[in-house]
């Protein structure tokens, strides 16, 4: 008989050139057991998808069509799955709520993300120790089964899975490396291996320091910028300095002050109040009406939101809304992503555009406070942000709804 390979090991890598649309499929590896593959000839360029694309389909846990990811045999190294607890390929987020495929690997007490199964190098490297885990399931809004990590209270990295059941099985991986390496995980949130509501979850965040920005790379525990990072919160902005819908980066420097973004600073006369030298509640705003965007002056005083054409012209104002009563809501859709409604009884009020993430942190923080709502800034909705960009805007709504709370 020729002789056989065993039956847990991979096979051979081809001694010849293979055939185009020849291509083998990783089953995902689960703790204990050799990776398997699946040959197969398929000349559609759809098998070359990821599974992921199935997921607004009703096939929600595991139910419906079996698919499977793609390996790419003569290509891929297969150093990295080797002494591997787990891998898949799965779905990381990424700015702007993008999703990207990629292959997760967790060896000895670090999770790795490599961007191909072709690549010798992550493109992140992260160590298990000292993060707290959760599964988020997919519900009516969000369109993922998600496990996030998070350090300090602030996602660093969000994962999508397929199903519970593969949550449970990551999850229970992780807290096997943190048993082992014989590290407590964070104090006020130890890990969560079972699935916790959205909201219940960011109520729990505390973001005492700025987040990590999710595309640069932990070494060791210490965290590597990118090098086009861009530091905030050094010195005052004009409004116009970023353009309309932009998204601001928080790099690793902690905010120290909030920056009002006027283009100078109003007169004594002209403020609302004392905590305004702190906290400026006023200042320029893009306002949607009719369709359109204008830029507005806009200040808080008296639990009102007034709308003014300039700040010069604060003797006469276009509108002002009572704060009281309403409620806010993050978001407008992708192409404003720094919007958000004031909404009172289910019917819209007024929609507002801020420049950047750290305004959009500091307006929603002041709003809050003045409409007298019990709803904390982690507690609310940020559907059209990145995770990274979510932080900052939640640190800084937090620091000026608790001075003027």
């Amino acid at each position: 008989h020729p002789w056989q390979p065993p039956e847990n090991s991979p096979p051979p890598l081809p001694t010849s050139s293979l055939p185009e649309g020849y291509y083998e499929e990783a089953v995902p590896l689960s703790p204990g057991k050799a990776p398997e593959y699946i040959t197969s000839r398929d000349y559609d360029s759809d098998a070359m998808s990821s599974s992921y694309e199935s997921y607004d389909e009703d096939d929600e846990d595991g139910k419906g069509k079996k698919l499977r990811h793609q390996w790419p045999s003569e290509e891929a190294s297969m150093d990295l799955v080797k002494d591997a607890k787990i891998c898949a390929f799965l779905l990381r987020k990424k700015r702007f709520g993008q999703w990207t495929k990629q292959l997760c690997v967790i060896k000895d007490n670090k999770l790795l993300c490599y961007k191909s199964s072709k690549d010798h190098q992550p493109q992140m490297e992260l160590l298990l120790t000292g993060h707290s885990f959760s599964y988020v399931p997919k519900d009516g809004k969000k369109k993922k089964h998600e496990l996030r990590i998070t350090h300090q209270g602030a996602d660093i990295l969000v994962l999508a899975v397929q199903s519970k059941e593969q949550a449970e099985e990551w999850l229970k991986v992780i807290k096997d490396v943190v048993v082992l390496f014989n590290v407590t995980t964070e104090t006020d949130g130890s890990m969560t291996i079972f699935p916790v509501n959205k909201a219940e979850l960011e109520k729990k965040l505390s973001l005492e320091k700025p987040i990590l920005d999710g595309e640069g790379i932990l070494e060791n525990g210490t965290h590597i910028a990118p090098t086009d990072g861009k530091e905030q919160g050094k010195g005052k902005k004009n409004s116009k300095a970023e353009p309309k819908g932009a998204v601001s980066k928080v790099t690793g420097k902690k905010i120290t002050r909030i920056i009002g973004l006027g283009k100078k600073k109003p007169s004594t006369d002209e403020q609302t109040s004392s905590a305004e030298e702190e906290i400026p509640t006023c200042g320029y705003l893009n306002v949607l009406s009719n369709n359109r965007w204008r830029e507005r002056w806009c200040r808080v005083k008296d639990n009102k939101l007034i709308l003014h054409k300039d700040r010069t012209d604060l003797k006469t104002h276009l509108a002002s809304f009572p704060l009281r009563g309403c409620e806010l809501i993050p978001g407008l859709d992708s192409k404003h992503p720094l919007a958000f409604r004031l909404v009172r009884n289910g019917q819209e009020v007024a929609v507002l555009e801020s420049s950047s993430a750290e305004e959009m942190g500091r307006w929603l923080g002041v709003l809050l406070a003045e409409s007298g709502s019990s709803t904390a800034p982690e507690a609310l909705h940020y559907d059209y942000i990145d995770v990274e960009t979510t932080s900052s805007v939640i640190q800084t709504a937090k620091q000026c709804f608790n001075l003027l709370h």
